[in-house]
């Protein structure tokens, strides 16, 4: 991958990768990661952009790695739909029948799969309720 396809990998699947097997090396105690995916890929199999394709990736790999580490690391993901996007910039986000998320509830949800030590593979759509309309 080269170009602006190689840098999308890089940030939204390899970083995330090498960041959680680095969590996994760590010596003392149990740990905790939590992947950013996009609502929109919770209903790919396949992606043609190289951003979906990344995050699709991230999918795969945040399931691979919660069986690998289990024993020392829960990995799970949230997956937020439409937060920053503002109506002035014209891009269709697509209907959200509880309204948009907002950064907040993003990072409650971030904050309750830290916390929940039992919890691991689980992908938490963030997405105003987005996803159910797909």
């Amino acid at each position: 991958f080269r170009g602006e396809a190689g840098r999308l990998r890089q940030l939204n699947y390899l970083s995330p990768r090498r960041l959680t097997e680095l969590m996994a090396e760590r010596t003392a105690g149990r740990g905790a990661v939590v992947n950013v995916l996009d609502c929109r890929v919770l209903a790919m199999t396949a992606a043609d952009d190289p951003y979906c394709a990344a995050k699709l990736a991230l999918l795969a790999y945040t399931r691979e790695a919660a069986v690998r580490f289990a024993s020392t690391l829960s990995v799970n993901a949230v997956a937020p739909g439409p937060v920053l996007v503002s109506p002035t910039i014209g891009e269709k986000a697509g209907a959200c029948p509880l309204g948009r998320p907002t950064p907040a509830a993003v990072a409650a949800a971030v904050l309750f799969l830290l916390e929940a030590s039992a919890t691991s593979g689980a992908v938490i759509p963030v997405d105003g309720g987005q996803s159910l309309l797909a």
